[in-house]
């Protein structure tokens, strides 16, 4: 059985009302795992890219945060319809 280890992939932009900070958009996932024969995998899923002029092909890679119930949170900042 392998064991999974799953991180986030994000998009440092600057915050507009705090130029000094950055805010993170999630757009994908990366796990680091291992297959049933014991060799080290490593796999990435992208669920969107950032469409921001200062998008220079580079992610972040972070730490999930746990909600309370369990679910990895969702740091999109996409609006709601």
């Amino acid at each position: 059985m392998s064991t999974n280890k799953i991180m986030n992939v994000c998009f440092g932009a600057v915050n507009p009302s705090n130029p000094d900070k950055k805010f993170f958009t999630q757009h994908g996932i990366v796990v680091f795992g291992t297959n049933d024969k014991g060799e080290e995998r490593i796999s990435l899923k992208l669920s969107s890219l950032p469409i921001d002029a200062d998008f220079n092909g580079w992610f972040s890679i972070m730490p999930q945060k746990d909600k309370p119930n369990g679910n990895a949170p969702s740091t999109t900042t996409d609006p709601e319809f």
